[in-house]
């Protein structure tokens, strides 16, 4: 749970700055080495770029007037796709049907 509050309270404020950016009228990026800065916002979930910490990811797009903020928890995920199908899990149908 505190996982989860520190990262809203992280894209809260990512969220803010970018706001005061756009406000203020930066146009030039900044000088930091670690720093991305793009022009326009993400218009899509493909242009977006993913955070998270592994327990608990996001993909924010859209722009000040209608950002979306999508999130993925780890659960929601559980690694590439394949078969679920177990021989003999018919057997268990009875059992389960009580």
């Amino acid at each position: 749970m505190k996982t989860w509050i520190v990262g809203c309270c992280a894209l809260i404020m990512t969220a803010g700055a970018l706001h005061q950016a756009e406000i203020s009228g930066e146009t030039t990026a900044p000088s930091l080495p670690l720093c991305l800065w793009y022009r326009q916002p993400a218009k899509g979930w493909e242009e977006a770029l993913p955070i998270g910490n592994g327990y608990m990811g996001a993909m924010v797009f859209g722009g000040v007037p209608g950002e979306r903020i999508q999130f993925n928890e780890h659960t929601v995920w559980t690694g590439q796709p394949h078969s679920y199908a177990h021989k003999g899990a018919v057997k268990a149908l009875p059992e389960i049907r009580r």
